[in-house]
C-alpha cells in the first residue's frame, strides 16, 4: 500500500499546525495505521516537541525533520511511501516557502487549521489562494481536497460568526470535527505526549472525532484503537 499523504499548512504562525499534526498522527497510529510525521518547518516544532516525551512514554511514531528540504520535500518523502499507511506533513508558517508548495502538491488531502479569528481568516484565505495556484499550475491540473479545521474554538459570538463565513470566504469546506480551546492541548505540547494519552475526556473526544473524520476522508479501513 502506498501511503496517503496529508499536508497541514497555513501561512500564519500560531494556528496550531504542530498541535494538530502531533495529535492527528498519534491518533492514526493508535488506530493501527502506520504513520510518520514529516516536520517541514525549519523551526522543527513537531520534531522538538516529540523529543520532550518521557523515556517511559516515548512519542509513538517517527517524527522526521525535513525543514531544510525546500522544493525537494516531496522527493525526500517519496522514499517512505511504501513503508507507511499515512504520512503527515507539518508545513512551515509561510505560503511562499518551497516546502509548503511541495507539501501541498504531494498531498492527497490538505488541512488548513485556523482559529476562528479575523487574522486567521485572512491568512486562511491567502493560503487557499496558494493552493488554488498549485492546482492550476500542475502539469496535470487536479483538485487537491482541502479542508478548514477550526482550532482553539470557544463559545463566543465572534467565533460563531467567523466559522459561518469561513467556508464561503476561502472556498473550502469546514471539517465537522473541531478542536476546542482546552488547556490539555497546551499540556500535550509542553510534555510531548499526545492528548489521547493524557486521559482528558474533552480533549480526547476532540482528537478522536478529527482522527475518525480523516480516516473517512482518506478511505482507510477502520481498525481497533489501542
Amino acid at each position: 500500500m502506498v501511503a496517503k499523504v496529508i499536508a497541514v499548512v497555513n501561512q500564519k504562525g500560531g494556528v496550531g499546525k504542530s498541535t494538530v499534526c502531533l495529535n492527528l498522527s498519534a491518533g492514526l497510529q493508535a488506530r493501527g495505521h502506520k504513520t510518520m510525521l514529516a516536520d517541514g518547518d525549519p523551526q522543527k516544532t513537531s520534531y522538538n516537541t516529540a523529543r520532550l516525551a518521557p523515556d517511559d512514554m516515548p512519542f509513538p511514531l517517527p517524527v522526521v525533520p525535513l525543514g531544510d528540504s525546500g522544493e525537494k520535500l516531496s522527493v525526500m518523502l517519496s522514499q517512505y511511501l511504501d513503508d507507511y499507511d499515512v504520512i503527515i506533513i507539518d508545513g512551515p508558517p509561510s505560503h511562499i516557502a518551497k516546502q509548503t508548495r511541495s507539501a501541498v502538491a504531494f498531498s492527497d488531502i490538505t488541512i488548513i487549521p485556523m482559529e476562528p479569528s479575523y487574522p486567521d481568516l485572512e491568512s486562511s484565505i491567502e493560503t487557499s489562494k496558494v493552493i488554488q495556484e498549485i492546482e492550476d499550475s500542475s502539469r496535470t491540473p487536479r483538485i487537491i481536497p482541502t479542508y478548514l479545521l477550526m482550532n482553539k474554538v470557544e463559545r463566543t459570538s465572534i467565533n460563531k460568526s467567523i466559522m459561518e463565513m469561513a467556508s464561503d470566504k476561502t472556498g473550502r469546506p469546514i471539517l465537522n470535527s473541531k478542536l476546542r480551546r482546552l488547556t490539555v492541548f497546551k499540556e500535550s505540547v509542553a510534555m510531548g505526549i499526545p492528548v489521547e494519552l493524557l486521559k482528558d475526556p474533552a480533549g480526547a473526544e476532540d482528537v478522536a472525532a478529527l482522527v475518525e473524520e480523516v480516516i473517512s476522508l482518506l478511505g482507510l479501513r477502520r481498525r481497533k484503537h489501542t
